[in-house]
């Protein structure tokens, strides 16, 4: 049990575990000390001044809460006359240089020095002569950066983080005293978590280029979720206007990403916005047409009872995807179970890397997986075969077509050509022995025009379910956006299949299906889709 002490913030005792700053224990209380340049995941430099306060016993004048140990009796003034007067000059100084472009800059309504000025800074500068001489700094693009550094305030956020998370040495302070500068000598900065340096940056100095002048952070509707491009479920915020995904950021969880996500999973939302299936397609007389949702589900049922009848359930195959969700994966087996398909799996992905607590090292050790899908681990732990190795379940698969051994395919999301590590051709000449395709996916196939069924479906930002990430922690995905007219998810899909045959089964939500699956899977056994919670719940190793 760790050492409690005493302390005293604007005359109120409090009670706090030893070992924290002026800064943390006022955090732990709900009081807001002003600050710039501490960042709870980086060390302290102390350089912005803007955190002062009374500080009895200590020195005879303010101290800096991110750099001053509590101690036991500590008495605390957070808000008096002197500490404001004080933070009013300290804004007053870097407003000297500042900009006044606030209408046109990214980080406005995100901007801590907005709200600082607001709050603390003076109606009139005691320097105005010395305004119509402002330094400036040319803007340049620096990669995946881009650099308005006359904002810059110089609070070393952005140097520290490069040297102690993203493991590079990247910014660096040159200069010294008014002509002080953060810079780089590099002309693309080419980390793989080089944005989180604009989450870092206090005010509008280093911008995402990919969102720059897209959207104004006021009109922006954000909804928590979980990242969908690898394995390890960073925990992040999804930022849409009408319904157009503009940009994602990473959701604090001390237990997955802390507060940091890679750049690909930042920017991994283009195939959400643009190039989406749309519209239902059948083959009839050998033509594809497009047709409603219902009509397809039809031509689906007619010729999976057909071959079902003529041939038995043997003769289908399913093959799931690592993209859907724990739900969607159990409802799809289910599926296969009711069908009576014994080659149902899915090509999950591997994770070679050693699982590293975030934050114990630098972040190219800890924030990434060689497994590049969202829930091969929730596929495993239903025991829906994969094969013994990465594409042994689709090469398998392709090897039961030649021989005639599958006469149907019920494929989601997969590009086959892609998975079965075969040539086009082969691949190809394979399918075309099949009597029925079908295919159900967000995005268009290279296979579709050998389906005879093609289903659009949605993607994880526009439904309700659960990913399983790699330490086994279960987390929810949430809709972010609105689905497209007509189409429906890999739930709703294998739902109508389901309930189509004698027995039928099948569920109108995520919630029902989380349900039936912690009933019937021992190793989700005793959870509920609510108790997921913000930060998603670690299954026991059975």
């Amino acid at each position: 049990m760790s050492e409690r002490i005493k302390a005293k913030f604007n005359d109120r005792e409090y009670e706090f575990d030893a070992g924290l700053t002026v800064l943390q224990a006022a955090e732990t209380i709900g009081i807001e000390i002003p600050h710039f340049c501490y960042h709870k995941c980086l060390s302290i430099s102390g350089n912005c001044r803007m955190c002062l306060v009374d500080v009895k016993p200590g020195p005879p004048k303010p101290s800096i809460a991110c750099g001053t140990m509590l101690t036991d009796g500590m008495d605390v003034h957070t808000d008096t006359d002197e500490i404001r007067k004080a933070r009013k000059g300290v804004l007053e100084f870097l407003l000297l240089n500042h900009p006044l472009d606030c209408p046109v800059c990214d980080e406005a309504y995100e901007c801590k020095l907005q709200d600082y000025v607001y709050e603390y800074g003076a109606q009139s500068s005691r320097s105005i002569s010395l305004h119509d001489k402002k330094r400036v700094y040319k803007r340049v693009s620096r990669g995946k950066l881009f650099l308005e550094m006359d904002r810059c305030i110089e609070c070393t956020r952005c140097v520290r983080y490069f040297e102690e998370r993203a493991g590079c040495l990247t910014f660096e302070r040159m200069h010294r005293g008014h002509k002080l500068k953060i810079d780089t000598m590099l002309e693309n900065i080419d980390s793989p978590f080089t944005l989180n340096a604009a989450d870092l940056c206090p005010v509008g100095a280093m911008e995402d280029r990919k969102f720059r002048f897209k959207a104004r952070n006021w009109d922006l509707l954000r909804v928590p979720t979980v990242c969908s491009s690898c394995s390890i479920g960073c925990n992040i915020d999804i930022d849409s206007f009408k319904d157009n995904i503009k940009r994602i950021l990473p959701r604090e969880n001390e237990e997955v990403n802390s507060c940091f996500i890679c750049d690909h999973g930042r920017h991994d939302f283009d195939f959400i916005n643009d190039n989406r299936l749309a519209k239902a397609v059948i083959k009839k007389d050998a033509e594809s047409i497009e047709v409603d949702f219902n009509a397809a589900i039809e031509k689906a049922l007619s010729t999976i009872e057909e071959i079902k009848t003529l041939k038995g359930g043997e003769s289908l195959a399913v093959l799931l995807s690592p993209k859907m969700t724990n739900e969607e994966l159990y409802t799809g087996k289910l599926l296969a179970n009711k069908l009576g398909v014994k080659r149902v799996g899915f090509v999950a992905g591997y994770n070679k890397r050693a699982i590293v607590p975030v934050l114990s090292d630098i972040l190219p050790n800890t924030l990434v997986s060689d497994d590049k899908t969202a829930n091969s681990t929730g596929g495993r732990l239903l025991d829906i075969a994969e094969g013994e190795e990465s594409f042994s379940f689709a090469h398998e698969l392709l090897t039961a077509i030649e021989d005639g051994e599958i006469n149907g395919l019920i494929l989601f999301h997969e590009d086959l050509l892609a998975l079965a590590n075969t040539s086009e051709a082969d691949v190809r000449r394979a399918i075309a022995k099949l009597d029925f395709l079908m295919l159900v996916s967000s995005n268009p196939l290279k296979l579709a025009g050998q389906a005879d069924v093609v289903l659009p479906c949605l993607t994880y930002a526009e439904k309700n379910g659960s990913f399983t990430n790699h330490q086994r922690r279960v987390q929810r995905i949430r809709p972010v956006i609105k689905p497209l007219d007509g189409v429906k998810s890999e739930l709703e899909v294998l739902t109508r299949l389901g309930r189509h045959f004698e027995d039928g089964f099948g569920f109108d939500k995520a919630e029902d299906a989380f349900a039936d699956m912690a009933k019937n899977e021992a190793r989700f056994a005793g959870m509920s889709f609510a108790g997921l919670g913000e930060f998603g719940v670690v299954l026991e190793n059975n």
